[in-house]
């Protein structure tokens, strides 16, 4: 956890940092991490409010200390869209492994379940600043034993499937929200990672299983979308 708030100490300073022409000051220590009654502090893509758990919920406030919104959710999962009004969240369904995602509005205090469907698995896989609105979510809504892509845009709810999955354990994405490199158990009882561009999947190399979820080399890609 202290990596974490430590991260988050220093993308805020990036965030709100700039250059000598510009008027602006670092964010105080206290704010982000000094209080111990906070946890998963983590700031808005603008760089003008925080949120993070308390003992009783997530709250949002700006860098004054200025509660704006306190959602009464579990702790779990959660992130900034990039419209840095919007909080995604993944929330258990009564105990068991499956979970619905959720967009938290600050502005209103609403939310809404972007996944309502019952007996399933969800979870948000990627957030573009290309498409503030939209979000990519895994969902085994088709298959309960695969975790197929879907395009979500927040703000309305819609859902569009944009890759159905029959062999993937996970995908990384493009900053245009498509599936690009998919992994997947190879005959020998290794984990591949495969490109999705073209007819034919790709062989690209052999990821550690556990690392499937979490491979940095190919979790982003440059703004054309085509060099990681």
């Amino acid at each position: 956890m202290r990596k974490r708030i430590l991260l988050t100490f220093i993308t805020a300073i990036f965030l709100v940092g700039c250059n000598e022409k510009d008027n602006c000051q670092l964010i105080p220590r206290d704010i982000l991490f000094a209080r111990p009654e906070r946890y998963d502090v983590s700031m808005s893509p603008d760089g003008e409010k925080i949120a993070y758990f308390g003992k009783d919920g997530l709250y949002v406030e700006d860098l004054s200390g200025k509660l704006l919104r306190k959602f009464d959710v579990e702790p779990g999962f959660y992130a900034w869209a990039q419209t840095g009004e919007h909080l995604l969240i993944a929330q258990n369904q009564a105990g068991n492994d499956n979970s619905h995602v959720f967009c938290l509005d600050i502005k209103t205090g609403t939310s809404m379940n972007l996944t309502p469907f019952p007996n399933t698995k969800s979870e948000v896989t990627k957030i573009s600043d290309k498409h503030p609105e939209e979000i990519a979510i895994l969902l085994n809504m088709d298959d309960p034993n695969w975790l197929s892509a879907y395009r979500v845009n927040i703000i309305t709810g819609k859902m569009e499937l944009i890759f159905k999955s029959t062999e993937y354990l996970n995908f990384s994405f493009d900053n245009s929200l498509k599936p690009r490199i998919g992994f997947k158990i190879t005959k020998d009882g290794n984990c591949g990672a495969y490109l999705l561009d073209g007819k034919k999947p790709k062989f690209l190399q052999f990821v550690a299983l556990e690392s499937s979820n979490k491979t940095k080399a190919f979790s982003y890609f440059a703004p054309d979308d085509n060099t990681v």
